[in-house]
């Protein structure tokens, strides 16, 4: 169960810092703000893509290998944002954003039933909510230091797809638990 609580932390982070930068760092890469308010409107829409093929994904390749699949293209979709100066980039940062986030904030709860015993999983899915807010509260102002001490989002986004990455990478297997 500790594991997961690192993929919360790690989720929380990477979703939270993606979701605060998108249109500034868009408009800093040359979109008009409309048109980058438009994409993150959008991005929000396309998480639909990421949960509507869940049920035959995770019968076909299971829970967890589509969540560190999910998460990992969360964290590295932020590097997208670095040349999401032309449209067709921005655009596919909106699809594959929208998407895993879609898919891995799904999962997060399916996966973890799979893992958490039954009889502890509203206390499991409440700490877990805690920890995701805890990274979702301190990853944009961390963000926001580096960027204000380095003059550039690429630190920021570089170590988004970094904890992305070890987010799903710790992602527990499947301890073939029996329940009570």
């Amino acid at each position: 169960m500790r594991r997961l609580l690192y993929v919360a932390v790690c989720s929380g982070v990477a979703s939270s810092v993606l979701f605060l930068y998108q249109v500034p760092a868009m408009v800093s890469a040359g979109l008009v703000l409309g048109l980058a308010s438009a994409l993150a409107g959008l991005r929000g829409l396309f998480q639909l893509l990421g949960r509507l093929p869940l049920p035959w994904l995770v019968n076909r390749y299971g829970a967890r290998q589509v969540f560190q699949v999910g998460l990992a293209l969360v964290g590295v979709s932020s590097l997208l944002l670095l040349v999401s100066g032309n449209v067709v980039v921005a655009v596919a940062f909106a699809v594959v954003a929208g998407a895993s986030v879609g898919a891995s904030s799904t999962l997060e709860s399916i996966y973890s039933a799979q893992v958490v015993q039954v009889r502890l999983i509203g206390l499991f899915l409440g700490l877990y909510s805690m920890i995701w807010g805890l990274g979702s509260a301190v990853g944009p102002v961390i963000a926001g230091f580096v960027t204000e001490a380095t003059g550039t989002r690429l630190p920021v986004f570089v170590g988004i797809a970094i904890i992305g990455v070890l987010g799903a990478l710790f992602i527990p297997r499947d301890p073939g638990r029996t329940d009570p």
